[in-house]
């Protein structure tokens, strides 16, 4: 994609050669005896047909402003012209060239304002502050040694450091595994508190965010009581630890998202690490 610098670069050095040129050129306003109307033509031009009105322009652009100013309609009498009504005037090169150069800066100057206020109006701040829900498809029946696993579910608060399109987070989730032993569900969670780094791409209103990091986990709990007793003996005594890579796609205020949490450290000794891949829809603010 080319940029706007490099744009700008291109219409220069193509608009270049064509400035040069015509600045080699004067122009002059002329009476056309047929037609009865004012004309811009070049100084060279000594068609019979045409009387001299005002000479000596640097540019076509400059004769035609100057029509505006002193000939509103457009019209002129020959007649007048040739004998000698209205003679032809010569603007003084140097205060018309001056006076060029005059809006040539000031028409720079509010391009390069307008440019700036465009460029700074397009820079919006990001929302680094969000809120996820999550559904979970996890090992945690192999970790546990019990029959069968369920979806999932997690909650999750976050907050982005920075304002550029790199970003450092942190925040704290809470995920909940659905579990079936012997006929009868139970549930188990765990609290994990992320630290990554990510990139986002803006498009527009739209955006597109990856990153990884690690998640620090407390030890697996139970809000059931008799599982918790029944499975004591083998839980981990202290916090485990995870990797995590995931993308988002979205708006600025909301985005889906989807990734994995890849066991580092055993959640319960002497078992499966547990490995969780997750879906989620987050929210900014």
């Amino acid at each position: 994609m080319v940029t706007s610098k490099r744009l700008l670069v291109i219409v220069f050095a193509a608009l270049f050669p064509i400035i040069l040129f015509s600045q080699q050129k004067s122009y002059k306003v002329v009476c056309d005896k047929i037609t009865k109307e004012l004309k811009v033509v070049e100084a060279g031009n000594h068609s019979p047909n045409l009387i001299p009105v005002k000479a000596g322009f640097p540019y076509a652009a400059v004769a035609r402003d100057w029509i505006k100013k002193s000939y509103p309609d457009n019209k002129c009498n020959p007649d007048n012209l040739n004998s000698g009504t209205k003679k032809e005037e010569q603007p003084t090169p140097g205060v018309t060239n001056q006076n060029t150069q005059q809006q040539i800066q000031k028409q720079n100057s509010t391009a390069g304002n307008q440019s700036y206020s465009q460029t700074k109006s397009k820079k919006r701040r990001y929302k680094n502050t969000s809120f996820v829900a999550m559904l979970l498809i996890h090992n945690m029946n192999e970790v546990l040694g019990v029959a069968e696993s369920n979806l999932g579910s997690g909650l999750a608060l976050e907050q982005l450091i920075g304002q550029n399109d790199y970003y450092l987070g942190t925040g704290a989730h809470f995920n909940a595994y659905s579990l079936k032993h012997g006929g009868d569900k139970f549930d188990t969670y765990m609290f994990k508190f992320p630290v990554f780094a990510g990139y986002r791409i803006r498009a527009g209103y739209f955006l597109v965010s990856f990153d990884a990091g690690v998640f620090i986990s407390t030890k697996l709990n139970f809000f059931d009581e008799e599982y918790e007793r029944f499975l004591r003996a083998d839980l981990a005594k202290s916090t485990s630890y995870s990797f995590f890579p995931r993308i988002r796609v979205g708006l600025q205020g909301f985005q889906l998202e989807g990734g994995a949490q890849l066991g580092l450290s055993d959640v319960v000794e002497n078992r499966k690490k547990l490995n969780v891949y997750f879906v989620g829809l987050r929210f900014y603010f």
